[in-house]
């Protein structure tokens, strides 16, 4: 199982997969590198690591500088596939591996193995225009039709919660296998604690330096709130101890003794903050979709700024009344609630799926 290590979202649809592995008695071997590595280290301390090659992506401040800059990092990233090529090839001759599932990595596809590639975005937006985004649909594909079997994370039409991104007109070659919504809290049990006051959740992930500009942005727009908040910063590689320790310091800055900054929660505290939350404001990234959805969550969608899928996916949910939207440069935080106290959401209710099925299927157990 080897996710891409661009934002946690990559890594934590991984962990519903993992389990599902595990349960139709798989040996799993997780590749990954930086914050996706640590993330699920944390969720699966026993089960052995590889590090794969990783190329670091520098992404920009502005965010209509956000693609551009990505696009001058194409001979970095196409390095990266060929090295992803013959990494793979070393590892399928040392374990002797049957299977390699991979998130997102599209160099990860050997004749040696089955391999299966798991996305969402069999459509790309770039946000640059339809001829670009064929282009870069074309390039893709190339890619995308060297797999045995893709499996998409979603449904299909009319329940996609993905829209255009994993229900385009144009598909690739490969067979698609709709898994479902990839959801690491879908069996979890909800402890409800009616001594814990209704609180804001506001929760940080992808990359930098938008991950902290948002940060800085949230700091600064809860010293003015009054209420009961719990800020998760998104930094798995950082202990969670140190902010929750100088938990007592927080009302001298913020004024609420009930409120909480973390660095990073793991699943089980996580979904204890969802469960108290009355709102929640986050990414517009798909995996945070995924997860929160389904939970019946009221929720506020910030973008990340030139992100063309996150702000298609922003824009979709508040088209189907799903999420409110705002865009980053424009937040304020009294602003964003108040907006959405008067939003018309609409609950989204996905059909029930079999993800352990699915799994058998896919691989001919």
């Amino acid at each position: 199982m080897a996710p891409l290590n661009w934002g946690l979202g990559h890594a934590t649809r991984c962990i519903p997969l993992v389990e599902s592995l595990q349960k139709n008695s798989c040996e799993v071997i997780i590749a990954a590198n930086g914050a996706a590595a640590v993330l699920l280290k944390q969720a699966f301390p026993t089960l052995p690591f590889l590090t794969p090659p990783a190329t670091e992506i520098k992404y920009s401040r502005s965010g209509a500088l956000f693609v551009w800059r990505l696009l001058l990092q194409i001979p970095q990233l196409l390095k990266q596939l060929r090295d992803e090529k013959k990494w793979l090839q070393q590892q399928i001759d040392a374990f002797n591996l049957q299977v390699v599932i991979s998130d997102n990595r599209y160099g990860l596809h050997h004749p040696a193995a089955r391999c299966v590639l798991v996305t969402h975005q069999l459509g790309i937006k770039s946000g640059l225009g339809n001829w670009i985004d064929a282009c870069i649909n074309r390039f893709a594909f190339y890619y995308l039709n060297q797999f045995d079997e893709i499996w998409v994370p979603d449904y299909q039409e009319p329940y996609a919660l993905a829209g255009e991104l994993s229900n385009p007109k144009n598909l690739p070659k490969p067979p698609l296998r709709y898994l479902g919504l990839l959801n690491r809290f879908a069996k979890k049990q909800l402890v409800k604690n009616s001594t814990s006051p209704a609180r804001l959740l506001l929760m940080l992930s992808g990359p930098e330096p938008q991950r902290s500009l948002l940060e800085e942005k949230f700091r600064n727009e809860l010293k003015q709130y009054p209420g009961v908040f719990t800020l998760v910063c998104g930094k798995p590689q950082q202990s969670n101890t140190t902010l929750s320790n100088a938990a007592s310091t927080l009302p001298l800055v913020y004024g609420n003794q009930e409120s909480r900054i973390y660095d990073h929660l793991e699943a089980a505290d996580l979904l204890l903050e969802i469960e108290h939350a009355e709102m929640i404001i986050c990414r517009s990234g798909y995996t945070s979709l995924m997860e929160l959805l389904p939970l019946g969550k009221k929720l506020i969608l910030i973008p990340t700024p030139g992100q063309a899928e996150q702000e298609y996916l922003a824009t979709y949910c508040m088209h189907k009344g799903f999420a409110f939207s705002i865009t980053q440069e424009k937040f304020s935080l009294e602003e964003a609630l108040h907006k959405a106290a008067t939003f018309a959401y609409v609950p989204y209710h996905p059909p029930s799926s079999n993800l352990d099925q699915e799994i058998r299927s896919g691989l001919n157990l």
